[in-house]
């Protein structure tokens, strides 16, 4: 395991969970000696105290009914900025969002959380992964392409793809390379599951057979985990078996994998590759407080650093320490 970490071995000879931190890599090229990639997740930010109710005539109305009843109160915008101001400070070369920055996929929501896309942006490359709190239902793509789809938060060629809805996305930033992952749908009623799909697997064995390891790490980014051991049956990665088969039958051709959706930070490995869960980075919980990561690369290693905020007085915001990973995935 990297760095001596213990490990737990799960049900599946594919999962092992451990207290990560750092793996050797094999990259030869010597341009850069560090790259720091952020990794922010399930902000859940956006209000829906002016949703009417002609809005609210489907599948919506269960999300609307869990932000009134708990949402609106365990994320805050407030808390969101002071994530990002702590995530700036530390200087990182680009930053990964995956997903869930709605609640029900409204086009107003997506008119809500754009400023905060844009100014990030603005300062480092972005990839952003949708979750499926933001593809929540059938016109939430739509409205997705038509609200944020001028952004450069997708990728290289981010225009093109978004329009086209391509999945994966690449982005290089010095000696890494960042490969965002879509498992949001429209999931059924009272689901919140995800799915890659045929085509999209597809792309990526590609991607993945090309890929070369001593020319740059690799990291994937997607919403969903990439093990069914982790989540409820109605939460899981539909096709986490088949993006397993992807990495044993590419072996370490990708660094790490950085996910978010289950609201904890966990670290864990499938397929020989380092797994990493982030909390959410808006959350006002005592049990799983606002947090975020920063993956760092150099020449020859590879290391997963764990942020979480301390409240401290609840009417303060929250500061941000160095912690440890969770070695108990349940």
């Amino acid at each position: 395991l990297p760095g001596g970490a213990r490990s737990i071995t799960g049900s599946s000879p594919n999962d092992r969970f451990f207290l990560d931190h750092s793996v050797k890599l094999t990259i030869k090229s010597k341009a850069v000696s560090i790259t720091r990639i952020a990794h922010i997740t399930d902000p859940h930010s956006s209000s829906l105290s002016a949703v009417g109710l002609r809005q609210l005539m489907s599948k919506r109305a269960l999300g609307w009914l869990s932000w009134r009843r708990k949402r609106q109160y365990h994320h805050s915008q407030r808390t969101l900025e002071a994530t990002t101001e702590a995530v700036m400070a530390l200087t990182p070369d680009a930053i990964v969002l995956t997903g869930d920055l709605l609640h029900i996929g409204l086009r107003e929501e997506m008119r809500q959380i754009r400023p905060w896309l844009q100014r990030l942006s603005e300062q480092v490359p972005v990839m952003l992964v949708p979750g499926n709190h933001d593809l929540y239902a059938p016109d939430s793509l739509a409205h997705w392409q038509q609200e944020l789809g001028d952004l450069n938060v997708f990728g290289d060629n981010s225009k093109q793809n978004i329009a086209g809805n391509i999945w994966p996305r690449l982005l290089k930033v010095n000696q890494v390379k960042i490969v965002g992952l879509s498992s949001a749908y429209p999931a059924p009623l009272t689901r919140a599951d995800g799915q890659l799909g045929a085509t999209q697997r597809a792309r990526l064995a590609r991607w993945l057979k090309e890929h070369s390891i001593d020319d740059a790490a690799l990291l994937l980014a997607l919403h969903h985990p990439a093990t069914h051991r982790l989540a409820k049956p109605r939460k899981n990665l539909l096709d986490a078996q088949e993006l397993q088969d992807l990495l044993q039958q590419n072996p370490r051709k990708v660094t790490a994998l950085v996910h978010g959706h289950l609201h904890q930070n966990l670290s864990y490995q499938v397929a020989n590759t380092p797994c990493y869960c982030t909390a959410s980075a808006s959350s006002n919980q005592v049990t799983a407080p606002a947090s975020f990561r920063l993956l760092e690369f150099n020449d020859n290693h590879f290391t997963s650093r764990l942020y979480v905020g301390d409240f401290g007085d609840s009417n303060t915001d929250p500061v941000f320490n160095e912690r440890p990973d969770s070695q108990n995935p349940a």
